[in-house]
C-alpha cells in the first residue's frame, strides 16, 4: 500500500503543477489577460531565461511581458511533461510546440519546439509557484499536425480548471470553501451520487464523500473543449479515480466517470467558473484487482 500511496501523491503533485503550467501559457495567448494573474504564479525572485533574454524578479518579468508585441498570435502545445519532487523543490521538465504569427515577416507562421526546465517552490502550499524557468530550443522534427496555426487558449484555460478541480479533491480539506472561486453564481451539478443546486448542497456532499477517503488520485483519460459562445465552453472528459478508504486502508479502490461541464470564463479571473456538471459512471467504485508499478516521478507523454 505504501508504494501506491507514494504513486498517488505523485499524480496529485502533477495535477498541482499542471494547474500552474496551463495558467502560465494563457497570458501569452490572449490580449485580455491581466498581468496580476500571471504574477500570481511566481515567487518574488523569479528568474526566467530564454535564447532571447533573461530577467530576475517580478518587476523585471513584468517589463519583459510589456515588450511582447500586441499583434502577435501565440499558441503553446504541450507534448511531454516530467515532474519530480526533491526536498521542498519541484522539478519540471516540459517539451512543447510553440506557434507564433507576427515574429516572422509577412505574418508567416513560426513553429518552434521548446524544452522548459523549471523549478517551483512553496511545495507545501496548495499551488506551488515558479521561481526558475529556463527555456531552450530543441532540434527535432515537428509533426504535420502543426502545419497550420492551432489556437491553444481554450485548451490551456480549461485544463487549468480541471487540474485545479482535481487538486481540490486530492487535498485534505475541511469543507468546500475553495470551490467558490470556480463556481458560477448559479450551479447545477449532477454528480455520481447526488444533485447539487447550490454551494451549500455541494459543500454537504463534498464533506460527506471526502471525509472517509484516506488518499486518492485522478488521471484524465480523455479531454475535449468546445467553445459554444464567447467565453462559454463545453468540456467533455473521462476521469480515472484510485483511492484508499480510512476504514479499509489495505484495499485499493477504483472508479471511472465521464463528465460534461458547461463553463463560463471571465479572462480577468484566475480560473473559469463551472455552471453545470453531468457525471455518468463508467465503472462504479470497486476493489482494484491489479496493481500499477510504482514510480518516483510522474510522466505525461500525451499531447494536450
Amino acid at each position: 500500500m505504501d508504494l501506491r500511496i507514494k504513486q498517488m501523491e505523485q499524480i496529485a503533485l502533477q495535477n498541482r503543477v499542471m494547474t500552474q503550467v496551463h495558467r502560465w501559457y494563457q497570458f501569452y495567448e490572449r490580449a485580455d489577460q491581466i498581468v496580476e494573474n500571471q504574477l500570481d504564479l511566481l515567487t518574488d525572485d523569479i528568474y526566467v531565461k530564454s535564447s532571447l533574454d533573461e530577467s530576475r524578479g517580478r518587476d523585471a518579468y513584468r517589463t519583459r511581458l510589456s515588450k511582447i508585441p500586441a499583434g502577435w498570435k501565440n499558441a503553446h502545445h504541450i507534448q511531454h511533461v516530467e515532474v519530480k519532487q526533491t526536498d521542498n523543490i519541484i522539478l519540471l521538465m516540459m517539451e512543447i510546440i510553440y506557434q507564433n504569427i507576427g515574429y516572422l515577416p509577412e505574418r508567416k507562421m513560426m513553429n518552434t519546439p521548446l524544452r522548459y526546465h523549471a523549478k517551483l517552490g512553496n511545495y507545501h502550499s496548495l499551488l506551488p509557484k515558479f521561481f526558475d524557468v529556463q527555456i531552450e530550443q530543441m532540434d527535432i522534427e515537428i509533426s504535420h499536425l502543426y502545419s497550420e496555426f492551432r489556437d491553444a487558449y481554450a485548451l490551456n484555460r480549461m485544463k487549468s480548471l480541471i487540474h485545479y478541480w482535481l487538486t481540490l479533491f486530492e487535498t485534505p480539506l475541511s469543507d468546500a470553501t475553495l470551490f467558490k472561486e470556480i463556481f458560477y453564481k448559479e450551479i447545477n451539478l449532477h454528480l455520481s451520487s447526488a444533485r447539487c443546486a447550490n454551494y451549500d448542497e455541494f459543500n454537504s456532499w463534498f464533506t460527506k464523500n471526502t471525509m472517509p477517503v484516506l488518499k486518492s488520485s485522478h488521471t484524465i483519460n480523455f479531454f475535449k473543449v468546445n467553445e459554444i459562445d464567447k467565453n462559454l465552453y463545453q468540456l467533455n472528459m473521462e476521469l480515472e479515480w484510485s483511492g484508499f478508504a480510512k476504514n479499509n486502508p489495505d484495499q485499493e479502490l477504483e472508479a471511472r466517470t465521464s463528465h460534461e461541464w458547461i463553463v463560463i470564463s471571465n479572462p480577468l479571473e484566475r480560473f473559469p467558473r463551472i455552471k453545470s456538471i453531468k457525471v455518468n459512471s463508467l465503472k462504479s467504485f470497486r476493489p482494484k484487482i491489479s496493481e500499477d508499478k510504482p514510480s518516483s516521478e510522474m510522466t505525461d507523454k500525451s499531447p494536450t
